[in-house]
């Protein structure tokens, strides 16, 4: 029922009737005994660098050569146990998480009454996986939802890919995979069974176990380009109009803070929504992490809400808080905000510093890279008589050591980089910037959009490329290098760019005025139109709706972003 090859190179192997054995030494020894076999079957197994535990019907500990018994599990099913550094050792008994702490087991997280049991537990890049009977439950290191999956389908084994991509087992439903877009299901129909009971993902190899069939093995990645061929067509795909994004998140989102880039919260009895961190409902500045904290501009003071505790931060009262235009907290726990007549200042360890940075330049895109930098895009103002802009359009502060001690403070604008056309970019007027999970920055203009890596190779798209819809309002730039990007003004609509296609879609919407777009977990569109409303959309209207047209791809040349030109 259950095989552990343990650190010390011995081998366990649980069995239905509670037998337990272990090959240790070149000889297989059955455990058994007083404190030494189980009365039912053996579930799982779970290790740390000291602990080695194993479930059943109870709950056992190794050590010093015998087989103990806690107590504090004395009857109940331990149906799941797993182990990540970054989080240490986490067990599932019904609907309760207890997380191994300090020589004790506390209970970490409680699931629903409808989530019946916990089944298996497994970690992706960023959160803790819960397969239950009833879906997937994404959690926080921290233990806060963030995420349900699969609802209603019983999930009994799951496996995260490389590129941290989920492969899910359910019993009923067959094989399922998602690629960060979209779900595919493979059954007894595609040639497997409805009961995918076990995942395994060794060095690119995909083990599966299917009651019924057997034992599958193959190339992960040919199994991807296999399940592919099998889109999800149970889940219901249609369009959904809300009159504004509380409304959508109350709705799409119940039980759940983060979705991707939509994320949601209740401070004081009033939701919150963001699309990339950014508050769109109520109307008002805010920004949520991702780890579930966030801030609210409040008046003259910001609301910090961080591990479930509430602080209150005045703002300094020569600083025009009635004026603050963006708002951000980054990584490292410091407050950035920008109002044009004071420019960029930032809280950091209990102490305001007014920065001095970009006073009278109109800023529109604030944003923190994967190197803790922060990026700000403006719209500077145009000089007709020598038909020049007098500033430049993008600053990069590469510097944020700890304002608090001089020894180490830098002068910010030594450490301020600017850019503009000159330097790189398809254009000055910067009005939106994104970052995918690999690092890569796009920053949309009034005449395009310019993506820069982390070599800072600049890539422009505009009519270069034959792309006539270049005034941008918020543009996405996903995973897999695709661009979706909106318009208010000048153009209507969305339009994304994929291979060599434009994609269009400026009718068949609810609006054509969108101000934001945000992807759900489920790969559906959220998209903010300048009358407050909210659109939630499925890929599959989206593409079915767009009209296409052609993209020059030869003319899409890399560029330096050079400081020098």
């Amino acid at each position: 029922s259950s095989i552990h090859p343990a650190k010390d190179g011995s081998l366990w192997a649980g069995f239905t009737n509670g037998t337990l054995m272990r090959y240790h030494r070149y000889e297989w020894e059955h455990l058994k005994g007083r404190n030494r076999s189980s009365e039912a079957a053996i579930t799982s197994f779970v290790e740390d660098e000291q602990n080695l535990f194993v479930g059943s019907k109870a709950l056992y500990q190794w050590e010093k050569e015998q087989l103990l018994s806690n107590p504090d599990f004395k009857g109940k099913w331990v149906k799941a146990m797993s182990y990540k550094k970054e989080v240490g050792l986490l067990l599932a008994s019904g609907i309760n998480l207890y997380k191994y702490t300090e020589g004790e087991w506390e209970l970490f997280f409680r699931a629903s009454k409808k989530d019946k049991t916990i089944n298996v537990i497994s970690f992706d890049k960023d959160s803790i996986l819960l397969g239950t009977s009833s879906g997937i439950i994404r959690l926080s290191k921290k233990g806060v939802i963030l995420d349900r999956l699969l609802s209603k389908e019983n999930v009994k084994s799951l496996a995260i890919s490389s590129d941290n991509t989920l492969w899910a087992g359910t019993r009923g439903k067959g094989l399922r995979y998602f690629d960060g877009d979209a779900w595919y299901t493979a059954k007894k129909e595609h040639g497997l069974g409805d009961w995918a009971t076990e995942i395994f993902i060794d060095k690119n190899i995909m083990w599966l176990g299917v009651t019924g069939a057997g034992l599958f093995l193959a190339n992960e990645e040919k199994a991807k380009k296999w399940i592919t061929q099998f889109p999800d067509v149970s889940i219901e795909e249609k369009p959904l109009i809300f009159r504004d994004g509380c409304e959508a998140a109350n709705n799409l989102l119940k039980g759940v803070n983060f979705s991707n880039q939509v994320s949601t919260r209740t401070i004081d009895d009033k939701q919150y929504v963001f699309f990339k961190g950014h508050q769109i409902c109520p109307k008002g500045k805010g920004y949520y992490r991702n780890d579930n904290s966030l801030i609210l501009l409040d008046g003259w003071r910001i609301i910090l809400v961080k591990d479930n505790k509430r602080t209150e931060i005045s703002i300094e009262k020569d600083y025009p808080a009635d004026q603050i235009n963006l708002i951000l907290y980054d990584s490292s726990n410091s407050i950035w905000i920008y109002a044009e007549q004071k420019g960029l200042a930032r809280y950091a360890k209990g102490e305001w510093q007014n920065l001095g940075l970009l006073q009278n330049n109109n800023v529109n895109a604030l944003l923190e890279d994967q190197e803790q930098k922060i990026w700000l895009g403006t719209s500077p103002e145009f000089n007709k008589k020598i038909r020049s802009y007098k500033e430049k359009s993008l600053h990069i502060l590469s510097d944020t050591r700890d304002i608090t001690n001089p020894d180490t403070t830098p002068d910010p604008k030594s450490n301020l980089e600017s850019y503009d056309s000159k330097n790189g970019l398809i254009q000055n007027s910067i009005i939106s910037m994104d970052i995918n999970t690999e690092g890569k920055i796009a920053i949309g203009t009034r005449a395009g959009i310019s993506t820069i890596n982390e070599d800072k190779e600049v890539l422009s798209y505009g009519k270069n490329i034959n792309l006539n819809r270049t005034h941008i309002a918020d543009l996405i730039l996903d995973k897999k290098d695709r661009l979706w990007f909106s318009h208010q003004y000048f153009a209507k609509g969305i339009t994304w760019i994929e291979d060599d296609k434009i994609y269009i879609l400026d009718k068949d919407l609810f609006n054509t005025k969108i101000s934001k777009i945000a992807f759900d977990r489920a790969g559906k569109l959220w998209m903010l139109a300048s009358n407050g409303q909210v659109g939630v959309y499925p890929r599959s209207y989206l593409y079915e709706k767009a009209r296409i047209e052609k993209f020059n791809k030869k003319a899409l040349r890399a560029r330096k972003l050079d400081r020098e030109n």
